[in-house]
């Protein structure tokens, strides 16, 4: 899926830093901001979610001989459902101070919740 660009991510300097540039009160405020705050993280988590979902399916797919493509975009939106849900909860468990940054903090998100639900698929 190729996602175009939001020139309106332009106007929100913390959050289109780079990746590095999120901090977890970045991801506070905008949780708990207004709709369109909301809506420019999910667009920032996508640009993160959607390659890691797809790279984390290749030896997947490869392993039970199965095209997983057309499931790509639904495990993506299932991953950014499990980050946001419950006010964020997920994702304000992310602590940059235990060595992570987001896109490392997302990427082991996707990979738990990829082998959790491939655990005992044939």
């Amino acid at each position: 899926m190729a996602h175009e660009r939001d020139a309106s991510l332009d106007t929100v300097p913390s959050l289109l830093a780079a990746e590095d540039g999120f901090s977890p009160e970045d991801i506070r405020q905008s949780l708990a901001g207004p709709q369109e705050q909301r809506c420019r993280l999910a667009k920032r988590l996508i640009k993160i979610v959607d390659p890691e979902v797809r790279i984390t399916l290749r030896p997947i797919a490869f392993r039970y001989r199965r095209n997983l493509c057309d499931a790509a975009e639904d495990f993506i939106q299932d991953v950014l459902v499990l980050l946001l849900h419950d006010d964020g909860r997920v994702l304000r468990t992310w602590d940059p101070a235990r060595g992570m940054k987001l896109p490392s903090f997302i990427s082991l998100v996707v990979r738990r919740y990829l082998c959790r639900r491939f655990r005992g698929f044939r």
